[in-house]
C-alpha cells in the first residue's frame, strides 16, 4: 500500500585557513551567546494524526508539537468534539512532544479548529476534519478498495515517500479524487497509475493522470483534484506524494475518493471576515458609504449609491453620477463596456472594483477613466519602475484615488486585461464615490498571548490610513483575564526611504501606521486553565468627534504559572 524512497545523504566538508585571532573571537562570542538566558518559547502544534475521523466515532489522536509539557486539554473553536488527554510525552528542545488524546467526534461533519492548553499556555490552531464517509489511516486500508466513497487520513513519513492505494474501477465509470495537506507543511500531488507494464518490465506502473492543484495562485488552496473516466475496467491505484518531495512526521494529508464528478475546487479566495477594501473579492454592500463614514468618525451620507449598467459594443453609453455603482459581465472575448460619468464640479474621487464571481488570475479587470477628449486620466493599473532591474512593473489594483479638477462628461471603460479571455462568470462591480477619509485594514499579527505573572508582551497593530485620514486612532483591548492589563504604547518606527521610481503610489497604496499594545500580567495574577478572549478594537477621533468602536480581532489570552528560573 505504501512505497517509500529515501535518498542517501552525503556530507560535504570544506577546509579553509582561518586566522587564530578570528577563532578566538568566535569562541568568545559563542561563550557570550551561550551564557545569555533563552527566552521561554510559546507552545506550538505541528500536526494531528489522523487528521480526519469519521463522524460519531471514538478515535485515538496523536498531536505533535513543541513545548507541550503540562498539556491538559484540547480546546475546540467550534462546539461538538469532546476530547480527553491520556498522556503527554515530552522530549528535549530538538524533538517534538506528543499528546495522546481520546476523542469523541461529533455527528455533524465539518472542519473543527482546536488549540492545546498546557503549562506554557495556549498553542496555535490546527484543524480536525470530521467526515461522513468511511475514513481509515493508510495502515488500515485494504489491499484493494471495492466500495466508494472512502477517505484516507495518512502521513508521508519521510521525504520522497509515495502512498499508493489500489481500487477496482468499472468500464465507463467516473471517479473523483481530492487530497489536501492537513498541517500546512505539505503540498500534495495525485497520480493515477495502472500496472500495464512495458516491453522490458511487465509489472511496471504507468501514469495515466496527474494533478498538483487546479490553479496555483496566492490565496487559493493547494489541494489536488483529479477526475478521471475509465475507458476500461480493471485495477488501478491512486498515489499521494509531496509535489516537491516533502515528507516527515508532520506531512499529514486527507484523501477523498468518490463516484461521479465531484465538486469543482473553489477558485475564489475565501473571505477572511476582516476588513480589506483593496481586494477584488471583498463585497461592496448597499451601506458601503455608511461603513466608510463610521471608520472615519464622520457623518454618514444621506443616501446610498445608485446602480447603473454599462453599454457594450457600439451602443450609446448611459450617464451616471457619483456616487454610483456600475455592474456588468465581460461575456465575450475583447468586450469593452462604457459608461459616461458626469462631474459637475471639482471632486476628490475613489474608484473601487469588485469581482464577485471569477477573479484573479482568471479575470483581471482593467478600468480606465477618459477625459471628454479621450485622454486617459486615471486607471487601476499601477505602473512603477523596478529598482533592481530598472524595468517597468504593472499591477492591477482593486482601488484607485484621484482628483478631477475640470467639470464635464468623462467616460469609464471596463474590460479584461486580455482580448481572448471572457466568460459568463466574468462579473464586475465598479463603484465611483467621493473620497471619505477613514481607517482601512487593521492587522494584528499575533494569534495568542501567554503571560507569566509579572511578564509583559507587546502586540503590533498596523493601521492603514485611507484617503488622507488625519484623525486620531485609539487602540484598546477588552475581556482580559484577572490581573492582566493592556496599554497602548509607541514602537520604534521603521524609517523606509521613499521609492525613487515608485510611480503614482499615492493613488494605489494606503499609508500604514504602526501602534503597539502592551499586555502585562501583574505579579499576583492568578494562572488560568482556560483562555480568556481579548477583543481588540480601534476608534477614530476626527474633528473632536469620536467614532464607534470598530472590532479588529479576538485573541485568546492565558496566564500560566511562573517557570522556575
Amino acid at each position: 500500500m505504501s512505497a517509500q524512497w529515501s535518498p542517501t545523504d552525503r556530507d560535504t566538508v570544506s577546509l579553509y585557513r582561518v586566522p587564530a585571532a578570528a577563532i578566538a573571537l568566535s569562541c568568545s562570542a559563542a561563550l557570550i551567546f551561550a551564557a545569555a538566558p533563552k527566552p521561554p518559547s510559546d507552545p506550538k502544534l505541528l500536526s494531528c494524526s489522523p487528521a480526519a475521523v469519521r463522524a460519531a466515532a471514538t478515535v485515538h489522536l496523536t498531536v505533535r508539537g513543541n513545548a507541550l509539557d503540562g498539556a491538559h486539554a484540547l480546546i475546540f473553536q467550534e462546539p461538538g468534539p469532546r476530547s480527553r488527554v491520556i498522556a503527554v510525552h515530552t522530549s528535549d528542545e530538538s524533538k517534538a512532544d506528543t499528546i495522546e488524546v481520546e476523542l469523541d467526534a461529533p455527528a455533524t461533519p465539518g472542519s473543527y479548529r482546536f488549540r492545546a492548553a498546557g503549562a506554557r499556555g495556549l498553542t496555535n490552531e490546527l484543524t480536525l476534519h470530521v467526515l461522513s464517509e468511511e475514513t481509515r489511516t493508510e495502515e488500515a486500508m485494504p489491499e484493494t478498495v471495492t466500495a466508494f466513497p472512502f477517505a484516507v487520513a495518512g502521513t508521508l513519513a519521510v521525504k520522497g515517500q509515495t502512498d499508493r492505494f489500489w481500487f477496482n474501477a468499472a468500464s465507463g465509470q467516473t471517479l473523483t479524487f481530492t487530497c489536501e495537506g492537513a498541517s500546512g507543511s505539505l503540498d500534495p500531488a495525485l497520480a493515477l497509475v495502472e500496472q500495464s507494464g512495458s516491453w522490458f518490465d511487465k509489472t511496471r506502473l504507468n501514469r495515466i493522470a496527474f494533478n498538483d492543484e487546479p490553479l496555483h495562485f496566492p490565496g487559493l488552496s493547494n489541494a489536488a483534484r483529479l477526475m478521471h473516466r475509465f475507458e476500461k475496467g480493471g485495477r488501478y491505484a491512486i498515489e499521494v506524494r509531496g509535489f516537491s518531495g516533502q515528507g516527515g512526521p508532520d506531512a499529514t494529508y486527507v484523501l477523498h475518493a468518490s463516484k461521479g464528478t465531484g465538486p469543482e475546487v473553489d477558485l475564489h479566495p475565501p473571505d477572511s471576515g476582516r476588513w480589506d477594501e483593496r481586494r477584488f473579492t471583498r463585497a461592496i454592500p448597499p451601506d458601503w458609504l455608511s461603513q466608510l463614514a463610521v471608520r472615519g468618525a464622520s457623518d454618514p451620507p444621506n443616501r446610498h449609491y445608485e446602480t447603473f449598467r454599462a453599454a457594450g459594443g457600439g451602443a450609446e453609453p448611459p450617464l451616471m453620477t457619483a456616487p454610483g455603482l456600475v455592474e456588468g459581465v465581460i461575456a465575450g472575448p475583447g468586450e469593452t463596456h462604457r459608461i459616461r460619468l458626469r462631474i459637475p464640479a471639482p471632486q476628490d474621487l475613489a474608484l473601487e472594483i469588485e469581482t464577485p464571481r471569477a477573479t484573479m488570475p482568471r479575470f483581471n479587470p482593467v478600468v480606465r477613466l477618459l477625459a471628454p477628449d479621450g485622454t486617459e486620466m486615471v486607471t487601476n493599473v499601477y505602473t512603477k519602475r523596478n529598482n533592481n532591474g530598472l524595468y517597468m512593473m504593472k499591477m492591477i489594483q482593486a482601488k484607485s484615488t484621484f482628483t478631477l479638477r475640470a467639470p464635464g462628461d468623462y467616460t469609464i471603460e471596463i474590460r479584461d486585461i486580455t482580448t481572448d479571455v471572457a466568460g459568463d462568470d466574468f462579473a464586475y462591480r465598479v463603484l465611483v464615490r467621493p473620497q471619505t477619509p477613514h481607517i482601512g485594514k487593521v492587522e494584528v499579527a499575533e494569534d495568542r498571548i501567554n503571560l507569566e505573572p509579572g511578564q509583559a508582551k507587546s502586540v503590533t497593530v498596523t493601521v492603514d490610513r485611507e484617503e488622507e485620514f488625519r484623525g486620531l486612532v485609539l487602540v484598546s483591548a477588552e475581556g482580559l483575564p484577572p490581573g492582566v492589563t493592556a496599554t497602548a504604547g509607541l514602537s520604534n518606527p521603521d524609517e523606509k526611504p521613499p521609492l525613487p521610481n515608485g510611480g503614482r503610489r499615492e493613488r494605489y497604496v494606503s499609508k500604514p501606521q504602526v501602534a503597539t499594545l502592551v499586555f502585562e500580567a501583574s505579579a499576583d495574577a492568578p494562572p488560568i486553565e482556560s483562555p480568556a478572549t481579548a477583543r481588540i478594537t480601534v476608534r477614530t477621533v476626527s474633528g473632536g468627534v469620536a467614532g464607534a468602536p470598530v472590532p479588529v480581532k479576538e485573541i485568546p489570552v492565558m496566564v500560566v504559572p511562573r517557570r522556575p528560573s
